[in-house]
């Protein structure tokens, strides 16, 4: 059975109005508890990676259902948001493990590491799926979802980080 891209439309509108409501709870978490997120080196970086996350969902699910759109096509314009996605994502990464940044010391600890385990996790399959898109094969769809859900999942996890961990 080959796979089509209008079978994934009702994944890619559920995953476009889930990623908008985290998006605005983002945003609600952000503006509570704006003085201690910017009172620490990290956390407006976590903010904007999350962010970054949503917005990347929230686009690539919107891309994925305009109509009549190729399998290439549709590979090009996820590889531009997602590739993008990653690259900020990557950036902020880097700017908080270098010494000499705003913060001071490389960040070394276990927490640290498992924030880029996850966030390469949630980019980097929609970065696959998309060039599997350009080559012509709709199965890349199947990374793509992953990215996505892997996506919601961390931005839940920074969400809760942001709302509530901080005040602790």
């Amino acid at each position: 059975m080959a796979v089509e891209i209008a079978d994934w439309s009702d994944f890619f509108v559920a995953m476009a109005g889930s990623a908008a409501a985290l998006a605005g709870l983002l945003f609600v978490a952000i503006s509570i508890n704006i003085k201690e997120i910017l009172s620490d080196d990290s956390l407006p970086r976590r903010a904007g990676q999350t962010v970054a996350l949503l917005v990347s969902s929230l686009l690539v699910s919107g891309a994925a259902l305009i109509p009549d759109l190729s399998e290439s096509a549709l590979g090009i314009v996820l590889l531009v948001v997602t590739g993008a996605t990653w690259a900020f994502i990557a950036l902020m990464v880097a700017r908080e493990a270098r010494p000499g940044q705003p913060g001071g010391e490389p960040r070394e600890g276990g927490s640290w590491k498992w924030r880029v385990a996850l966030t390469q996790m949630a980019t980097l399959p929609a970065v696959i799926g998309s060039v599997v898109l350009i080559a012509g094969s709709a199965n890349g769809l199947y990374f793509v979802a992953a990215g996505i859900l892997i996506s919601l999942a961390v931005a839940v996890i920074n969400a809760w980080v942001l709302m509530v961990e901080i005040l602790r």
